[in-house]
C-alpha cells in the first residue's frame, strides 16, 4: 500500500509517507494542512506484516520464527491486476501459523461488487484464525466524493454479507479527511498508515486504531527486501476476537493461538538434547536456514538423503546461514559432529562457530576432505539454551568461484556418563502389630484410642520384646513405665511375644489385671 501527504505543523513542511506496498498504476498524492493529535496503542502491541508480488516468494516458516505475528496478503489491484504471489502466501501464512488476513487495493473507478466478488473467490471461506478483509483505500480515480463514499459501501455490504465479518478499514489521515470525509464507517475497524512516529495521526472520523502501519522499509528473515511492517492494537486474545474462530487443535496446523501450548500436537517445539545424545536434521524445528530463501538449494543427498546448500562468499557480512539452536537436559562434554557429503561440499574454509556453556569456539573445515560424519570437537555444554552452531556463507572465498558450502545434520554424543536423579526419599514404614499364631487377627482397642505400650515382664527387658505397634515411636524412643506389672506408656494393654503371656497367666490367677490408657 503506498500512500503519501503533506502537512503544515506550526509553519513548517513535513513529508510523510503513508504506505509501502507499490502498485501497478501510482496512486494520487494526498495533501493536508493540519497535523492531528496522535492517538497511542491502549497498552500491549503485536507486530505483523503486509506482503504484495513486490516481495517476491517469502519464507513464511522463516517469518514465523522471527516473531512475526500476523499478516495481511494482497489479493489484487483492482479488477485488472491479480497478485500472482497470493495463493502461495496465503496458504504459506497459514501453514505455519501466521494470523492471515487479505487486502485489495481498492478503484472507486472501477466495479465495485465485481471487486469484492474477486476478493471473496480467491480468498475462498475463511478458515478459523483468519483476519477480516481489508478494502485498501488510497485512491481516487479521479471520482467525485459521492461515488467513492457510495463504492466503498457497496464493497463493505459485499464481503461482510459473505463472511460475516466486519471488514478492515485502510487509509491515512489526509487521504480520508480530503476524499472521503464521511463518519458513516466510523465504526469499522481502522489500519491506518504513517511512517515516522511512534504514535499515528488519525482521521477525524476515528478515535482509535485497530492497525498501524509504520514502515514500508522493514526487513523480516524470510523476506527478501524491504517489507511494510504493522502494529496491532491489542494482545494475543484480542487480535482472536477479531478473526473468524476458534483454531481447531489437531489440524496440524500452528495457529498463533496455539502457540502458548495450546495444543503440543500442532505446535511442536525444538526438543533439547537428552542425556544420551541426539542427531539434528536439518530440516529439524532446532535449525533455521537464515537469509534470502532463494538462494538456499534442498537437494537430495547427505544425511537423511537431504540436504541444503549455498555459495560461498567473501562478503563482509553473511547473507545466508545455517544456525542450529541447542538445549540441553544435561551438562557436560558432547562430541560434536557434522555430516558432510562431499558430492555437494566445495568450500575449503567453512567456519562453524559454536556457542557452548557461555563460551564461543570457532573450528574451520575443509568440506572437500570430509565424508560422513567429521568431528568439530569436544564441547563444554551448560544444562538449558542460549547455546548453537552456526555457520555462515561468507568463508573468504569469491562468490565468482561459485564453492558450495553445505548445511546437514549435526550429531551429539555425551561422553560423560548420565546423571541418575538422587531417588526421593521414602517414609518409614509405620510399625504394625502381627499377633503371634494368627497374622490375620485385628489389633485390639477401638481405633480412636491413643497407644499405649504393652507390658513388659521387668524394665530390664530387651527391646526386642517390645511389640511393634501402628503409630507408636520407635522402640529405641519408648519410655516403658511398670506399676504392679502393667505397663503404661500411651498404648492399650498388650503382652510381648513371648514373656507376656507369662505375665498375663500370673495376673489372671491374682484376679489383678488391670491396666491404663494414656490420655
Amino acid at each position: 500500500m503506498s500512500m503519501r501527504c503533506w502537512s503544515v505543523v506550526v509553519g513548517c513542511v513535513a513529508l510523510w509517507s503513508l504506505g509501502g506496498c507499490a502498485v501497478e498504476e501510482p496512486s494520487e498524492p494526498l495533501e493536508g494542512v493540519e497535523q492531528g493529535l496522535t492517538v497511542c496503542a491502549d497498552g500491549p502491541t503485536l507486530e505483523g506484516i503486509d506482503v504484495s508480488k513486490w516481495q517476491g516468494s517469502v519464507d513464511w516458516r522463516a517469518v514465523a520464527a522471527s516473531g512475526v505475528d500476523f499478516a495481511f496478503i494482497r489479493v489484487s489491484d483492482g479488477l485488472q491486476y491479480r497478485d500472482e504471489y497470493f495463493d502461495a502466501n496465503w496458504e504459506g501464512a497459514r501453514a505455519n501459523g501466521i494470523v492471515r488476513g487479505t487486502y485489495q487495493f481498492f478503484r472507486p473507478g472501477q466495479d465495485a461488487l465485481a471487486q469484492a466478488d474477486l476478493l471473496i473467490e480467491r480468498m475462498g471461506p475463511l478458515e478459523p484464525g483468519d483476519l477480516p478483509p481489508v478494502i485498501d483505500v488510497e485512491a481516487t480515480d479521479n471520482q467525485p466524493r459521492a461515488v467513492i463514499v457510495s463504492k466503498i459501501r457497496q464493497w463493505l455490504d459485499r464481503v461482510e454479507a459473505a463472511t460475516g465479518l466486519r471488514p478492515i478499514i485502510y487509509t491515512g489521515k489526509y487521504f480520508w479527511q480530503d476524499n472521503v470525509a464521511t463518519t458513516e464507517f466510523n465504526d469499522y475497524p481502522l489500519w491506518v498508515a504513517q511512517y515516522g512516529p511512534v504514535c499515528p495521526n488519525l482521521p477525524d472520523q476515528w478515535s482509535r486504531w485497530a492497525f498501524f502501519q509504520n514502515s514500508s522499509t522493514g526487513r523480516v528473515p524470510g523476506v527478501s527486501g524491504n517489507v511494510d511492517t504493522n502494529f496491532f492494537n491489542g494482545d494475543l486474545n484480542a487480535l482472536m476476537a477479531m478473526t473468524s474462530g476458534d483454531p481447531v487443535c489437531g489440524d496440524d496446523i500452528c495457529h498463533l493461538a496455539e502457540r502458548e501450548g495450546v495444543c503440543p500436537g500442532d505446535c511442536p517445539v525444538c526438543e533439547p538434547v537428552p542425556a544420551s545424545g541426539r542427531i539434528v536434521e536439518e530440516d529439524d524445528l532446532c535449525f533455521t536456514g537464515g537469509g534470502d530463501p532463494r538462494w538456499l538449494r534442498h537437494v537430495e543427498g547427505g544425511h537423511g538423503d537431504a540436504l541444503i546448500w549455498t555459495h560461498a562468499t567473501d562478503a563482509a557480512e553473511a547473507a545466508n546461514y545455517g544456525l542450529w539452536t541447542l538445549a540441553f537436559d544435561q551438562p557436560g562434554d558432547y562430541l560434536l559432529e557434522v555430516f558432510i557429503d562431499p558430492a555437494w561440499a566445495e568450500t575449503r574454509q567453512a567456519a562453524y562457530e559454536i556457542a557452548h556453556a557461555g563460551q564461543t569456539s570457532e573450528v574451520v573445515v575443509d568440506q572437500t576432505a570430509q565424508e560422513g560424519w567429521s568431528p568439530l570437537g569436544v564441547f563444554d555444554f551448560a544444562s538449558g539454551g542460549q547455546q548453537h552452531v552456526r555457520l555462515d556463507d561468507n568463508t573468504g572465498e569469491p562468490l565468482d568461484d561459485q564453492l558450495q558450502i553445505v548445511f546437514d545434520a549435526l550429531r551429539l554424543t555425551p561422553l560423560d556418563p548420565p546423571v541418575e536423579p538422587e531417588p526421593e526419599p521414602q517414609p518409614e514404614p509405620s510399625p504394625e502389630v502381627e499377633p503371634e499364631g494368627n497374622p490375620d487377627a485385628e489389633p485390639e482397642g477401638s481405633p480412636e484410642a491413643s497407644p499405649e505400650a504393652s507390658p513388659e515382664a521387668s524394665p530390664e527387658a530387651s527391646p526386642e520384646a517390645l511389640p511393634d505397634v501402628e503409630g507408636a515411636p520407635a522402640v529405641d524412643d519408648r519410655e516403658v513405665l511398670v506399676n504392679g506389672g502393667c505397663a503404661a506408656a500411651g498404648s492399650p494393654l498388650r503382652p510381648a511375644p513371648i514373656e507376656g503371656w507369662l505375665v498375663w497367666v500370673g495376673l489372671a490367677f491374682a484376679g489383678v489385671l488391670r491396666s491404663r490408657r494414656g490420655a
